[in-house]
């Protein structure tokens, strides 16, 4: 009995010995298959990191264009402030434009209304109003070169009320 199973266990193991090499022979075809999913997969991964670092950097730009465009704006606001300041009497100027000189092509274009009380007063370039103003709305746009676009620009629009004292230019004051 026993020479008969340490036969049949010998056998046995010759058998698990048979297929176990037969399962390894015919595996080749899965680790293909594998390997190309995996660089699939990892190709999937590169890509997403990608496009989320693409547009991390886009959006810094936007990010400094505002900021540009903002500080150009508020530049033409100041330019019309002492503009309005240095006027005499009723000649006060009505557009202003301007550049300024910084790393990037940086120009404003301001309209101011004037406005004596709450009655609007007609402005003629060079002469002014017909009489004192007391409140000037200045409208400043800033405009700046894009900085990831060739040929492409942001804007950016502002206002700001000014409260004018002793009628006319001339040492306009308050207002914000």
């Amino acid at each position: 009995i026993y020479l008969y199973l340490q036969r049949s266990a010998s056998s046995m193991n010759t058998h698990h010995l048979r297929t176990l090499h037969t399962l390894r022979t015919q595996d080749s075809g899965y680790a293909m298959a594998t390997a190309l999913i995996v660089g699939i997969v990892g190709f999937a991964i590169t890509a997403v990191i990608t496009a989320m670092v693409l547009f991390t950097v886009r959006g810094s730009q936007r990010g400094s264009e505002t900021v540009a465009d903002r500080a150009v704006a508020e530049a033409g606001i100041d330019s019309a402030r002492a503009a309005i300041e240095q006027s005499t009497g009723n000649a006060v100027p009505c557009s202003i434009n301007g550049s300024l000189s910084s790393g990037q092509q940086a120009s404003y274009t301001v309209t101011i209304a004037y406005y004596a009380g709450s009655t609007p007063l007609p402005c003629t370039e060079g002469a002014g109003v017909t009489a004192a103003p007391t409140i000037a709305i200045i409208s400043s746009t800033g405009e700046t070169a894009s900085a990831g676009q060739a040929g492409s620009t942001a804007k950016r629009k502002m206002e700001a009320k000014v409260n004018l004292t002793g009628g006319g230019g001339g040492g306009g004051g308050g207002g914000g």
